[in-house]
């Protein structure tokens, strides 16, 4: 009798279990389709609200994206685990959060009520990516985050999505050394980005002549987003570069002789400085161009 009465509660336990557990699959499955619709903009506005609702997100008001991915193009984060969920919702409150992955990319929306939640959980993820283990490589791994502006309704979290996602590639494309970023601040070059017909015939046209150059274009792009990092000062380019002032100097003569365009001239630095910006955001030339930083 007692081995049947165990039997029993064996079995009673096993069953919650897996009631726990097949709910538990439901509510996520439901999350991740919400979370999809949300973001790809399926569904009328009213249907997302109260959905959102019924997992803590009011929609109506405003909330800002953030995004979490690897720190040069191509590179992928590996999907949101509990912990890292954990440390949103918390870093978020009493602002409510959701978050999953997409594409490879960490995606948190956040509440902006007070207006500085996306900041904090920016804040809270660089920190916790920061303690993961290193690459395969051994070497440490490099995250970047961007926070796109506060929007209000389904349409608005779109909006500070598209903005995150556009400034997360502008800044792996620039190598930009700061992890966290803004997409406010970097509305230049997504602006761009945008007109990408235009920034490709002034990148042609203007640095087009340095593949003429022994060693290609590469070098001399190098060598203009330094100087231009380091205000014009050649010194501290080539402190950067590694390389000596004479080498730095040459370097800038021989832009000036290829282009006709002179680094230290106000009006030709500008054509040169948007020129190499916006190589770096088209990737040309085909080798990749060290970023200035």
């Amino acid at each position: 009798m007692l081995r049947a009465a165990d039997d029993a509660v064996a079995a009673a336990a096993e069953g919650f279990e897996q009631a726990r557990l097949s709910a538990a699959r439901r509510e996520e499955a439901q999350r991740r389709e919400f979370f999809d619709d949300l973001l790809a903009g399926r569904g009328g506005a009213g249907d997302l609200i109260s959905r959102g609702e019924q997992l803590g997100l009011r929609l109506a008001g405003p909330h800002q994206v953030v995004l979490a991915g690897a720190g040069s193009p191509g590179g992928l984060l590996p999907l949101a685990d509990l912990e890292l969920a954990a440390v949103i919702s918390g870093a978020a409150a009493p602002a409510p959060s959701l978050t999953a992955t997409r594409g490879g990319v960490l995606v948190a929306i956040v509440g902006a009520a007070g207006g500085g939640e996306a900041d904090r959980v920016a804040g809270a993820l660089r920190r916790a990516l920061g303690r993961r283990p290193a690459g395969g490589d051994g070497r440490p791994r490099r995250w970047r985050l961007t926070i796109g502006r506060p929007y209000a309704g389904p349409a608005g979290v779109i909006r500070s999505y598209d903005e995150a996602a556009e400034a997360l590639d502008a800044a792996q494309r620039l190598g930009l050394p700061e992890p966290v970023a803004h997409a406010a601040d970097l509305l230049v070059y997504q602006v761009l980005l945008r007109d990408r017909a235009a920034i490709t015939d002034l990148v042609t046209t203007t640095l087009g002549p340095l593949a003429r150059a022994r060693g290609g274009a590469g070098p001399l792009l190098a060598t203009l987003a330094a100087y231009f990092a380091q205000g014009g000062v050649a010194t501290a380019a080539a402190r950067q570069l590694h390389l000596s002032v004479r080498a730095v100097t040459y370097r800038l003569a021989r832009v000036r002789e290829l282009t006709g365009r002179d680094p230290a001239q106000a009006a030709d630095a500008l054509a040169l400085r948007v020129a190499v910006v916006g190589a770096q955001l088209l990737d040309w030339p085909a080798t990749p161009v060290p970023p200035a930083g």
